[in-house]
């Protein structure tokens, strides 16, 4: 018999994309909710009690809202959370299936699962262990940097790029097409996919969930064609990625963390450079390599790059990996100089596909079912 799934906020960008990875599954049925009662909290809890998992892809106060109403009933009702309100709550599981030994064993037992954010995934994944197995000390002062796709920004930052009205600042080439190729002919969304919510299981881009774009005027008017070049944000040192990642990377000194927007949909490069003279050993590119492939050996959604394979042409392209559930890390630089790098997607790795990997683990299924 199928498990019955319901998607809280499926109109969204993070569980449209859930929803899709349950296309062609025939081990998965969606339990349905009638489109005028999606806001109304005894239908949803009504979906919830019917089904075995539900996903709420939803805004941080929406999900806080829709989990104290589900913990007065009474029910034991089993929980993915996409948004940032439970990550790091003590008594909520932070769904990373990687994490460390156990952790797949605590998703699989868990009814209250926080899926992380996507920067915060992709810093994990390289910071704990660098950390845990003792390559550099807990007081290392981390630096990061990411790139990653406007998708991440949900509805709000979506609409910015794609609109046509870009070109108000010399953003639109000739014939009124976009300038940065994210238009389709006659003007239509090269990606389309935007619900109603729209909101980002990577917890929104800018600081206090804010769209990092920035690029409205006054009015809402787009004014600027801005959105042309790479933008950096969370200029503040406040990204509300950081608490995870601090929490959940082991790191003690504070992480110096610098994010970046592209004009392209989706995929991330997730990159933390390393001073050699506090690495272990000196520990150089094909040395992390090594501990890193035995640290994943385990963990069929994370590759290991061997160095000098990372690139044909001198260049990392930070959405070669749009469209995946998998990610991959990726050693180089030199002994003098190391780089540990993480690409994968952001709505794959760094929001959808990562909850349906602890889904299938919730579930003792495979954990790899049905991911891309």
């Amino acid at each position: 018999m199928p498990y019955k799934i319901f998607i809280d906020g499926q109109e969204g960008t993070t569980g449209l994309k859930i929803y899709e990875r349950f296309s062609e599954r025939e081990d998965i049925t969606l339990v349905h909710i009638d489109p005028e009662l999606r806001k109304d909290v005894g239908s949803r809890l009504d979906c919830m009690s019917e089904a075995d998992i539900t996903f709420l892809c939803l805004p941080d106060e929406a999900s806080r809202e829709i989990v104290a109403a589900a913990e007065k009933s009474g029910m034991r009702l089993r929980i993915i959370d996409t948004s940032t309100a439970f990550r790091t709550a003590p008594d909520w599981i932070y769904g990373l299936p990687e994490l460390e030994s156990g952790m797949k064993e605590a998703i699989a037992s868990a009814d209250r699962v926080a899926g992380p954010g996507c920067h915060a995934a992709g810093f994990i994944l390289i910071a704990h262990p660098l950390i845990s197995s003792g390559i550099v000390p807990e007081d290392y002062p981390f630096t990061c940097h990411s790139v990653t796709g406007y998708s991440g920004g949900g509805k709000k930052m979506i609409a910015e790029y794609e609109s046509p009205r870009r070109g108000l600042g010399g953003g639109l080439g000739d014939g009124g097409e976009s300038g940065c190729g994210g238009l389709g002919d006659g003007g239509e969304s090269g990606c389309g996919g935007l619900g109603d919510s729209g909101e980002s299981g990577c917890g929104g881009l800018g600081d206090g969930g804010e769209s990092g774009c920035g690029g409205l005027g006054d009015g809402g008017e787009f004014g600027c064609g801005a959105c042309r070049a790479p933008r950096q944000y969370g200029l503040t040192q406040a990204h509300k990625h950081l608490p995870e990642m601090q929490l959940f990377s082991g790191a003690k000194s504070p992480i110096l963390f610098s994010p970046t927007v592209a004009d392209y949909y989706s995929g991330m490069l997730v990159t933390a450079p390393l001073h050699s003279g506090a690495v272990r050993n000196g520990a150089g590119p094909d040395e992390l390599y090594e501990i890193f492939t035995n640290y994943y050996a385990d963990c069929p959604m994370i590759k290991t790059v061997p160095p000098g394979m990372e690139s044909d042409n001198g260049f990392l392209d930070a959405d070669a990996f749009s469209g995946r559930d998998d990610l991959e890390l990726l050693f180089y630089g030199s002994r003098e100089r190391p780089v540990i790098a993480a690409r994968f997607d952001n709505l794959g790795k760094g929001a959808s596909g990562n909850a349906v990997q602890c889904m299938n683990l919730m579930l003792g299924l495979p954990e790899t079912a049905g991911l891309l």
